[in-house]
């Protein structure tokens, strides 16, 4: 999807401190050979803070980057990956109650990893026949700290609390969206799920810690007993390498274009053996220097990779941003984006 007069005007963040993985193996929550198995230090960790309220206070600050009266959005959609409070209730009217957006069309995402992906593109169509002024907020927040998760061992990294908000809209700001897109290949929607019963859900029983990395390790099995786990994950491949040059196509660049690159915080392998190959980057190139430190934040990682980037000047004027996800569906998505000034936000 090639965006047009689209851009980011205030990027907003929420990142508790970082709990080192040290003191997570010392407390017993943490096998000892899984920092260094997954490169990762620790995890941000919020404590009893809601994923909601983390999501106010990223989103306030995006707004106020922006210079944007939250009365003047039209859009708000909410993206995550675990549970975010009382059944019933919806975390986007918690942001509405006390940001005060007025009759803003308010949604929530269930994407996985890659909502904000999504987000993006939903956010575009909707800004593109909406009229001026106005805007679109959209976000991300997760608090792992729940009983049915152990944020050390249920995935494949170390899962961090935290939230990202996205001020969009057309004119101006600190970033350009050029182009954003996604793919799936839906034969592998059982990596999650495989080996659980589909009815009851899971969120209405007692079924203690979940645990992602084995059912992944189980159905990896059955695929290979199945014969069909190499042609589906290099389907994945192809969709991947379909997806970064569809993106990059539209944007109108090449990889020697692109000053850095950001990702899901999935680790190290991933991204060497997936993003990376693809687009013949080094590792230095990425963001997983800061990943690595606070963990998978949900479907934050490539926009709170962008973030850091720009905070600690990594980034500058005309630079060109790839960012991708790979998410549960399973889903591929990918961005690129050029800053503009990273001071313009308002």
């Amino acid at each position: 999807m090639r965006t047009t007069d689209l851009y980011l005007r205030g990027l907003g963040a929420f990142v508790p401190d970082a709990v080192p993985a040290a003191s997570a193996v010392a407390e017993g929550l943490c096998p000892p050979e899984a920092p260094g198995r997954l490169d990762m230090t620790g995890a941000a960790v919020a404590g009893a803070l809601s994923a909601p309220e983390m999501a106010l206070r990223a989103s306030r600050e995006a707004l106020a980057r922006a210079s944007m009266d939250p009365a003047e959005l039209s859009l708000v959609l909410y993206a995550d990956t675990w549970h975010q409070g009382p059944e019933g209730w919806f975390p986007q009217s918690h942001l509405q109650h006390h940001l005060g957006t007025g009759d803003a069309l308010a949604l929530e995402i269930r994407q996985g990893c890659n909502a904000l992906f999504a987000g993006l593109e939903l956010a575009a169509a909707h800004l593109a026949v909406r009229p001026a002024p106005g805007g679109a907020l959209v976000v991300s927040s997760d608090n792992f700290g729940t009983p049915h998760m152990n944020r050390w061992t249920s995935n494949s990294s170390f899962m961090g609390d935290g939230a990202c908000a996205l001020v969009l809209a057309p004119g101006h700001g600190a970033v350009e969206v050029l182009s954003v897109n996604s793919m799936v290949v839906p034969e592998l929607e059982e990596t999650h799920r495989f080996g659980a019963p589909a009815f009851p859900p899971e969120a209405t029983t007692d079924h203690g810690v979940v645990d992602f990395a084995a059912r992944e390790a189980a159905f990896t099995r059955h695929l290979e007993e199945t014969g069909a786990g190499t042609d589906l994950w290099m389907d994945v491949h192809k969709k991947m390498l379909k997806v970064v040059s569809r993106t990059m196509a539209e944007a109108g660049v090449t990889r020697a274009d692109l000053a850095r690159a950001a990702f899901t915080s999935l680790g190290p392998e991933d991204l060497e053996h997936r993003w990376l190959a693809v687009l013949d980057l080094p590792l230095s190139a990425s963001t997983w220097d800061y990943g690595r430190r606070v963990g998978h934040i949900g479907a934050g990682d490539p926009f709170l990779g962008l973030r850091h980037l720009m905070d600690n000047k990594e980034v500058g004027p005309g630079d060109h941003v790839i960012l991708g996800g790979l998410g549960s569906g399973v889903t591929v998505s990918c961005a690129v984006v050029r800053v503009l000034d990273p001071d313009d936000q308002g």
